[in-house]
């Protein structure tokens, strides 16, 4: 099997318009789609779409095609259009398949691997997980971000491969989603990312008119995915899962009390609605 563990070190500078930073041990599960059923039946800690210390649910990922119908699908779906009926009966395996062949991008997809966080005794929050596409020569061709806010909004974002031969390819592009109150909402992201190996690195840059408002890097090194190692992280870390939503109010705390500037999210969405209909028309 190919699925495995990245330890990691997560790293979050903002330098505009309050400057605030802060490092912490990270760690994420590098999955390959095709494994899971494998890894359901091998490893006792880790379960399939059932309770354990570590579970991986399908309806943790492609979290909007269960959500109603609103204005905000404009928002969510300004990068890829998903007709959610089409998409519903399926697992994340077959939903991102899907999806990268409606991009029409010129390849049919191979392996996919996911890097994502699961849930610890039935608990998770997933800012972001990265789909990593290939194709039937092993050549990484598609980096897809599914980007979630705590109102469990979600965007999908994706970078195209453009020089395969690279050891970090990079991808820029709109925001144009609530986040975090206290970054703008239509800034430029640059991500610069690897294909990962025994190191994974995955960094973002959100750019505010040329200039670097917020820095983020994930960095970290490959385990083996085996029942010893998730043991060993559920002893080290039990909570970790509730500590990303907890860490996540607890920076936003001191954000508001340094007096940052602070976005309303309804108004943030008309605006965020507005200006991609009008870019549209």
């Amino acid at each position: 099997m190919n699925s495995k563990i990245y330890t990691a070190k997560l790293k979050h500078k903002r330098i505009k318009p309050k400057e605030n930073s802060f490092e912490y041990n990270a760690y994420m599960f590098y999955l390959d789609l095709d494994d899971l059923d494998d890894l359901d039946k091998e490893l006792k800690f880790f379960s399939k779409n059932k309770f354990n210390l570590f579970s991986f649910y399908d309806k943790d990922h492609f979290r909007f095609i269960e959500m109603e119908k609103s204005q905000r699908d404009v928002i969510m779906q300004e990068k890829i259009i998903l007709n959610r009926e089409s998409y519903r009966d399926l697992n994340t395996r077959e939903r991102i398949r899907k999806m990268i062949r409606s991009l029409n991008l010129g390849f049919e997809p191979d392996k996919i691997f996911l890097l994502t966080s699961l849930r610890i005794l039935g608990y998770v929050f997933n800012p972001v997980s990265f789909y990593y596409v290939f194709d039937s020569s092993k050549k990484l061709r598609v980096l897809v971000s599914e980007v979630h806010n705590t109102f469990y909004d979600q965007k999908m974002f994706y970078s195209e491969i453009q020089d395969k031969g690279q050891k970090i390819f990079e991808a820029k592009q709109d925001k144009n989603f609530y986040i975090s109150p206290f970054t703008s909402l239509d800034n430029k992201l640059h991500w610069r990312f690897n294909n990962p190996g025994k190191e994974m690195i995955m960094m973002i840059d959100s750019m505010k008119n040329g200039e670097l408002e917020l820095a983020t890097s994930l960095v970290g090194e490959e385990k083996n995915l085996n029942n010893k190692n998730l043991f060993i992280l559920f002893l080290r870390y039990p909570l970790y899962t509730l500590m990303v939503m907890i860490r996540i109010h607890l920076q936003a705390l001191k954000l508001w009390l340094k007096k940052t500037p602070f976005n309303s999210k309804v108004e943030s969405d008309k605006y965020l609605i507005d200006k991609i209909k009008n870019k549209k028309v």
